[in-house]
């Protein structure tokens, strides 16, 4: 019993830990943002407020699902600290054509096929890259496209993506082999 109990102390210790390094970090962003208000930087300031938000939502969010208009707002976050890292070489566009609310989604669903586009889409650009979130109501269901004006991939190989993700063909060719770990 008494083991146990020193268990649960613990748990409880490191549950508590791990609240108060986001919650300083959030402070500490919350102090670059009121510096920057003060030294009359509000460019600063309210990139200091966006990844605030960012981060609340990414670290602080341990639910599964989450509305999607928070979703939206999260990239949209995102996408704002990302444009004004690269200024005029990148720029992003949002298309809402029907009511979201209390549409319901996987916590975390679109930030990595946003950031996707960026890395594997328009990063290697030399013009600007554009990322394009559209959202409509199509026939009993939501459709939501994130598209990029990368250079894509060739014809071939996007048809033979989708006829995976749709089941009618299964995945054949050579696998790519792990490296060989020593033993000891």
């Amino acid at each position: 019993v008494y083991k146990a109990e020193i268990d649960r102390m613990e748990a409880e210790f490191h549950s508590l830990q791990a609240q108060i390094k986001p919650h300083f970090l959030y402070n500490t962003l919350e102090g670059i943002r009121m510096v920057a208000e003060v030294n009359e930087d509000p460019e600063a300031a309210e990139m200091s407020y966006t990844l605030g938000k960012f981060l609340r939502y990414n670290v602080s969010n341990d639910r599964t699902e989450v509305l999607l208009t928070d979703e939206i707002e999260n990239i949209g976050n995102y996408l704002n600290l990302y444009k004004r890292r690269k200024g005029e070489r990148f720029d992003y566009k949002t298309h809402i054509g029907c009511d979201l609310k209390g549409f319901a989604c996987p916590f975390f669903i679109l930030q990595p096929i946003v950031e996707n586009c960026i890395v594997h889409g328009i990063k290697s650009l030399r013009g600007k890259g554009v990322v394009t979130l559209e959202i409509a109501e199509e026939a009993d269901a939501l459709t939501v496209r994130v598209t990029d004006n990368g250079a894509g991939m060739d014809r071939e190989r996007l048809d033979l993506i989708n006829d995976i993700l749709q089941g009618r063909r299964r995945r054949t060719g050579h696998r790519r082999q792990r490296p060989r770990r020593a033993r000891s």
